[in-house]
């Protein structure tokens, strides 16, 4: 364990560096090598608190007034609805614009690399599979489109189903602070959904057939995605998958992923056992029509107690539901409420047509609510254990 004095010199060295509390426990858990660059990303970020001044000559920011900011071709965020993280304003995303890359079967390792067209066409797609199912993938705080996971899921995805997966890439709004990268996610949840709805109008895609799958901050960008297509287009897209949801200053909040942004959200929770903690990672409490909580939503297997790897593992899983074909993730249901999981009480399940299953298959299992799952360490092939098993 780390001792008092330097925990107290991380802490104090990351004030002073404008990191967020998160950054500490990722400097703790760096190797050497990477706490430098972790330490010049901290020393390039703006601070916690601060907006873009009014006086920016910079045309695509309109208005800051009034607990309202407004921008070019997305519109405006207003601290007071469900579309805009309370804490912080979103940066403006047309000065680091999300990218799309669209993959296909005929173009699994060659993307065709396109952003939001406020007056455009989205018509040069010619690679998007018309009427095919449309996944998309959403990164966390400092990743990209590259992120091993999303290139992982990306390869499985097109595997087991033919149709087109969008990996989105926000990396310039995420390489900042937690705190402006957690406001963000409204951002490139809105240009999402700005997207999304001309590929509809452009294209014979129905949003019956849109499944989205983000991790960490990736999780919520999915729901501000949903609920602003909901919104603007009174649509409802088929799906969520909330991969560990990030939970610091989700967690009090009302504009985390929900049941509302999708027909079916389920969530899968591998770090959110650490409520009273302050490097908690994920989302504690259950957000989806079914809820996952993997060994207790923490002290995963092979981690050795670290969080961060903890956090990691909900992809992962995701990742081994399309791969091992000889094992299903079968879970139990927890016979109480939340209150009785958090006191370690759900009641004996029995093997009754209430059990879900975690992963890519889980809208064909008929259990909903909080479901337990029990793990191994790996490695990918080897988390679904017997009991898990059919």
């Amino acid at each position: 364990l780390v001792s008092e004095t330097t925990l107290i010199f991380i802490r104090t060295l990351c004030s002073f560096l404008r990191c967020s509390p998160l950054d500490v426990e990722l400097l703790y858990l760096a190797q050497p090598e990477e706490v430098a660059i972790r330490t010049k990303l901290c020393w390039q970020r703006p601070f916690k608190n601060e907006v873009p001044s009014t006086n920016n000559p910079h045309p695509m920011e309109r208005r800051i007034a009034k607990g309202e900011i407004c921008y070019a071709n997305v519109g405006c965020f207003s601290l007071r609805d469900r579309l805009t993280l309370p804490s912080n304003f979103p940066s403006d995303p047309n000065f680091l614009r999300p990218q799309f890359y669209l993959y296909t079967r005929s173009k699994r390792y060659y993307p065709t690399i396109f952003q939001m067209r406020p007056k455009g066409s989205y018509r040069h797609l010619v690679e998007f599979s018309r009427a095919k199912p449309l996944f998309i993938l959403v990164h966390g705080w400092l990743e990209s489109a590259y992120a091993s996971w999303a290139q992982s899921i990306k390869n499985a995805l097109l595997n087991e189903a033919d149709g087109n997966v969008v990996v989105v890439d926000w990396s310039g709004l995420a390489a900042t602070t937690y705190a402006n990268a957690a406001a963000n996610t409204a951002a490139v949840g809105r240009t999402l959904a700005l997207v999304v709805q001309r590929l509809v109008e452009e294209f014979p895609l129905s949003t019956a057939l849109v499944h989205a799958i983000g991790y960490s901050f990736g999780a919520h960008v999915a729901g501000f995605f949903g609920r602003n297509l909901k919104k603007n287009a009174g649509t409802v897209i088929a799906r969520i998958t909330a991969l560990d949801p990030a939970g610091p200053l989700f967690n009090d909040t009302d504009v985390c992923v929900c049941p509302e942004d999708a027909a079916f959200v389920d969530v899968i929770h591998t770090s959110g056992g650490y409520k009273h903690q302050p490097w908690q990672l994920g989302l504690l409490r259950p957000t989806g029509h079914v809820d996952f909580y993997v060994n207790g939503a923490k002290n995963q297997p092979g981690c050795y107690g670290s969080t961060l790897c903890d956090h990691m593992r909900a992809p992962v899983l995701f990742l081994e539901s399309l791969v091992n074909k000889a094992c299903r993730m079968v879970s139990r249901p927890c016979r109480g409420d939340f209150a009785a999981f958090l006191r370690g009480n759900c009641s004996p399940a029995d093997a009754g047509l209430d059990r879900g299953e975690m992963g890519f298959y889980s809208p064909r299992a008929i259990g909903r609510g909080i479901q337990l799952v029990s793990t191994g360490a790996g490695p990918l092939g080897y988390f679904c254990i017997k009991e898990s098993k059919e």
